[in-house]
């Protein structure tokens, strides 16, 4: 005789509720706990403790709860803890395998009594049972329900109705009812469980299960947003809702491997990283564990799951919310200390928010707009955003290496070897400068703020580092970084943090005579290590610098801004990196070799965003093969009145906006001409008051457009009466 056999002869033959226990255990619950309004506040905060709730001591006034809530459970899911202490049938019956957590059960049987319509379903179909089992089933999951529902009823589940009309649907299919009525949903119940491989057909992938698991986050309101740069169909990448989780080297995730589905919290910074973090968790709680995970184990949550689990969703998100309560107050200081720019990122603009997108997208955007916008600003805005969590200011990143630190730990005398085993010697060093000099050079000089720079953007890790004062400077920095303890530096004050003392972010601004030589490599003199003669070689400028730093650091991006960038003429300055624009990750040929290498490429870190003044038709042409690489994004005036920390004359911004409206010659769009808002901001701390800005800087380019022709003249009254 099988287990179902056996089950089913029991249920038959019982003369009394098959699970009576339970149902006095939960009525006991129910009618004989009076709780004070003050109890039931201070019990339900005891509960969502849980480790405090189940170790309460015998003489604790809320003991007796624990103990009732405990034996309730373990009469509901298979997998109750204890169950054999608080089960008080011989054979540890249980209405179902429910899979739900103790805290859940315990969290969920109390709103039961109180607050019972926002009762997690599971749980209240499971005590619905024990309460009313004529007019239930032990079938506890809400997903498995709507199943049964469409499988055998062919139409959507109904919660008030589903019993009744699955048991007459499955009634002339018992063979044999209960001794007791009460009993009989037990055996329909068994009957659908006989049948599941009918009914409980998953089609379920990673994919549809993500799509399910946001809509369940926004539909609960619950406090998570995720990263959409990281989600692939295996995991995906989870955020508190200020983001400070959102492409860090500490972040939570959802991950499916070999079928098995975890809640994590992934630690994928360094080893030193890792392990700080791994301190601040230890010891772990009894719902988390450690899992293999690279170099340190990540944390994560027990309970596993599968594709095929009822209420997945429900339970996975229930999961992280645990995840998260336990380790998210341990981590957040620790992640606005290490990363202090991260702030940036924090109620950051959905416009802002749109232009990174496109950036990360296109990889070259053109901000254009009038005179006056913002767009420089805009610019910066937009780097903040995108690279603002890349500085960990917890290793020596968050240092700042000095004059006077390098006065203290280079002396003459010292021997500093170079990344190409070149000797260097220390001649001299004083306030102003560093003399040293290889056996076969003369004395050379590298400036302090070059050595610093190497150092502190680790230029010397770079490639094609072989001009100038370059090897000089880089012995220098590579002899510091091995023998300044990281503590004897200066901070950072984090409250003058900005993108521009960030190696990942440069701005150069075009002008009429800037070129290719300028821009991407050209050819310079310099001091000769074998001679005390001058030589002549390729040397990498700007572009193809900044390119080379972004190669070798490809798990971070590199911003470059262009200010003005159609003064310059673009065909002439970028040559044939107009390909690598387009074609990133792809080598091209440049008309210069360096150490025997004329190639150069452009990676896909590396992003661009030019700036462009649409008033000043003076300036060079964007021909179409250029236009064609770049999305533009216009940038046009708007009335900041109301805007915080700022004063806005916002009734001289229409006036001069009517202005425009009224005089602009056929020949220029307003849109490409009209004065910005930047123009109308109060500047009296800095001693531009706005009658000092209309009289010296509104009035005079108005009346430069009227010469220009870019207003008619019929404009000149009315920019004298502003």
């Amino acid at each position: 005789m099988d287990k179902t056999t056996k089950y089913i002869d029991k249920v038959i033959i019982s003369e009394d509720f098959y699970f009576e226990y339970g149902r006095t255990a939960l009525m006991k619950w129910l009618n004989d706990f009076n709780l004070t309004p003050q109890e039931q506040d201070e019990l339900q905060v005891l509960i969502k403790d849980y480790d405090r709730f189940s170790k309460l001591p015998t003489d604790h006034k809320f003991a007796t709860v624990r103990e009732i809530f405990f034996e309730i459970v373990s009469y509901c899911d298979l997998h109750a803890n204890s169950k054999s202490v608080y089960n008080k049938y011989e054979d540890k019956r249980t209405l179902a395998r429910a899979g739900v957590r103790m805290n859940d059960w315990c969290n969920h049987i109390y709103i039961f009594k109180y607050d019972r319509q926002n009762t997690s379903p599971s749980v209240k179909n499971a005590l619905n049972m024990l309460l009313e089992p004529k007019d239930n089933l032990s079938y506890l999951s809400e997903g498995h329900r709507n199943k049964i529902s469409e499988k055998y009823l062919g139409k959507p589940y109904n919660s008030s109705t589903f019993a009744n009309e699955i048991t007459e649907h499955f009634s002339k299919d018992i063979g044999q009812w209960a001794k007791n009525a009460e009993n009989n949903s037990l055996l329909i119940s068994r009957r659908i469980f006989d049948l599941e491989k009918e009914w409980n057909i998953t089609e379920l992938t990673f994919s549809q299960y993500v799509k399910d698991f946001k809509k369940y986050v926004a539909d609960k309101q619950l406090p998570f947003i995720f990263d959409a740069k990281r989600r692939t169909t295996k995991y995906f990448w989870i955020s508190d809702v200020e983001g400070y989780f959102l492409n860090t080297p500490v972040h939570y995730e959802i991950i499916i491997e070999s079928d098995e589905i975890s809640v994590d919290l992934h630690l994928e910074g360094t080893i030193k990283q890792n392990l700080e973090i791994a301190k601040l968790l230890d010891p772990l709680p009894p719902n988390l564990e450690l899992k293999p995970w690279r170099s340190v184990p990540s944390i994560s949550h027990i309970q596993k799951f599968t594709l095929t689990d009822e209420d997945l969703v429900e339970k996975t998100a229930e999961c992280l919310g645990e995840l998260f309560e336990k380790t998210y107050p341990l981590l957040i200081q620790t992640l606005k200390t290490r990363y202090p720019l991260k702030s940036l990122q924090m109620n950051t603009s959905d416009e802002i928010k749109e232009y990174a997108e496109l950036l990360s997208y296109k990889k070259q955007i053109i901000l254009k707009g009038p005179p006056g916008t913002g767009k420089t600003r805009m610019a910066e805005k937009i780097a903040q955003f995108i690279i603002a969590d890349q500085i960990d200011y917890s290793s020596n990143e968050k240092f700042e290496l000095t004059k006077d630190t390098i006065k203290n730990y280079i002396k003459p005398g010292m021997t500093l070897p170079s990344k190409s085993g070149i000797i260097y010697t220390v001649q001299e060093i004083d306030e102003v400068k560093i003399g040293i000099k290889s056996d076969k050079s003369k004395v050379w000089y590298p400036s302090f703020n070059n050595i610093i720079r190497s150092y502190n953007e680790k230029l010397y890790k770079g490639k094609n580092r072989g001009s100038g004062f370059r090897p000089y400077e880089d012995a220098i920095a590579i002899y510091l970084e091995k023998n300044i303890p990281a503590d004897s530096l200066a901070q950072v004050d984090p409250t003058t943090l900005s993108v521009d003392n960030s190696p990942y972010y440069k701005i150069v601004q075009f002008h009429p005579s800037y070129s290719y030589e300028d821009f991407v490599r050209g050819i310079i003199a310099k001091p000769s290590d074998e001679t005390e003669g001058i030589v002549y070689e390729a040397e990498n400028k700007l572009l193809a610098e900044f390119a080379n730093t972004a190669l070798d650091n490809e798990n971070k991006n590199y911003i470059l801004v262009i200010d003005e960038i159609n003064r310059a003429n673009l065909s002439s300055v970028l040559g044939e990196l107009i390909y690598a624009l387009e074609y990133r990750d792809k080598e091209v040929d440049s008309m210069y070799q360096i150490d025997g290498d004329n190639t150069i490429t452009l990676p896909s870190n590396l992003l661009i965003i030019g700036t462009m003044n649409t008033a000043d038709r003076s300036v060079g042409h964007i021909d179409y093969a250029i236009r064609r690489r770049f999305s533009f994004v216009e940038i046009l005036p708007k009335n900041l009145e109301g805007q915080k920390d700022i004063t806005f004359d916002s009734t001289l911004f229409n006036k001069v906006a009517e202005i425009f409206e009224n005089h602009t010659s056929e020949d220029f769009r307003i849109n490409d001409v009209q004065l910005g808002h930047s123009y109308f901001i109060d500047k009296t701390s800095e001693g531009g008051p706005m009658n000092v800005r209309l009289k010296y800087e509104i009035k005079p380019i108005l009346m430069e457009y009227v010469q220009d022709g870019i207003l008619k003249e019929s404009a000149i009254e009315a920019i004298e009466n502003l």
